[in-house]
């Protein structure tokens, strides 16, 4: 599947790769807020692709507020 992401998409992706570069030191935590099928879980996918990261235990740990995520 190929992803081409918005220019919104585009500016979050580019959001999370500055913070993990330059801020993790002062804000652990980064949030993706947006409404359902926005694309949040897409673009912080492929920003942890780009950074050369792995999700999961090992790596990148997702939460969200409701669970809803989970579903």
């Amino acid at each position: 599947m190929t992803f081409t992401p918005s220019p919104l998409q585009a500016q979050a992706i580019a959001g999370i790769k500055a913070w993990f570069c330059n801020r993790t030191a002062e804000q652990q935590v980064f949030r993706v807020f947006g409404y359902a099928g926005s694309g949040k879980t897409t673009l912080t996918k492929h920003a942890i692709e780009e950074l050369g990261l792995e999700d999961g235990p090992s790596g990148v740990l997702y939460a969200a507020f409701t669970g809803k995520a989970a579903l």
